[in-house]
């Protein structure tokens, strides 16, 4: 008969219980408490999405130009590289979705207001109904009869709303996948020869990781701004919104990790590895005990 180890057991029952505690905070009565468990359940699995598809990329980059390790300023140019590429791939869907450079992904007419099914309860909430099918057209809510049954409705702007969705969802999506690059590049700076040598120059090259972000971030704004001529239009205000959220998810996301390099580096006196591990462990850093 074999038996699971302790661990093991443990991580089993502990991830039972969370999906217990989503699952009822999922249905939760009350709409607030309903809308947080979904964003936390949503950033998770971003989270974990984006983590996994730029360790795929990662591993390919190195199958494809294998870089040996003391070579670490090329190893460096290289993360730098990744990072341009992902930043870039974020500024590319999130114009096209938004319908801000032209309209192959994006509805053209942001403001029509369509009859919508506003129940819930129903499998079809949200689903566009056909005017016809409406029985009082004036005003912003009504009824209308589907398949033989009453069906409240209401008229909302289904395309904006269908497109800030899609474009938040990716936008968040890669600009978590671009955190990770700018993380790995920043990591790939810490390590070169001159940075890894104190915690104080470690904490120069996260300083320098973040200006460099910050004047790629300024270069792409001010690209697009000369590029897109009508400010007010609804694509070009949500396409600036989620820029905007996803350069604050990657600035944050790289310089907290960094920076937490750098005070482990402080207390072990030794810098982890880019995957935050310290092998061989010394304690001989700035804080010693014993």
């Amino acid at each position: 008969m074999h038996f699971w180890p302790v661990q093991d057991n443990l991580e089993v029952s502990v991830a039972v219980q969370d999906s217990k505690m989503c699952s009822s905070l999922r249905n939760w009565k009350d709409d607030d408490i309903r809308l947080y468990a979904w964003t936390i359940i949503s950033t998770t699995t971003c989270l974990f999405t984006a983590i996994l598809s730029f360790s795929g990329i990662k591993v390919l980059s190195d199958l494809l130009i294998h870089i040996p390790e003391e070579m670490n300023g090329v190893e460096c140019v290289r993360a730098y590289l990744l990072f341009i590429l992902a930043f870039s791939t974020l500024q590319l869907a999130a114009k096209l979705i938004s319908g801000a450079y032209c309209d192959c992904c994006c509805p053209v007419d942001m403001s029509e207001e369509v009859w919508v099914v506003a129940d819930s309860l129903r499998a079809d909430h949200g689903d566009e109904v056909e005017e016809k099918q409406v029985r009082t057209k004036t005003g912003l809510r009504s009824v209308a009869w589907i398949e033989g049954v009453e069906v409240f409705v209401e008229k909302r702007k289904l395309n904006l709303e269908r497109s800030t969705m899609n474009v938040r969802a990716w936008a968040q999506l890669l600009a978590h996948l671009s955190g990770f690059a700018a993380l790995e590049a920043g990591g790939a700076l810490q390590h070169m020869e001159w940075f890894r040598e104190t915690p104080l120059r470690a904490f120069v090259a996260v300083i320098i990781n973040q200006v460099s972000i910050g004047i790629l971030f300024r270069g792409m704004d001010l690209f697009r701004l000369y590029t897109i001529y009508d400010k007010e239009d609804e694509r070009v205000v949500m396409l600036d919104e989620a820029i905007e959220e996803a350069e604050n998810d990657i600035v944050s996301l790289a310089s907290s990790f960094l920076t937490v390099q750098v005070l482990r580096f402080s207390l072990s006196g030794k810098l982890p590895d880019m995957a935050g591990r310290i092998s061989p462990y010394h304690p001989s850093g700035m804080f010693t005990i014993g």
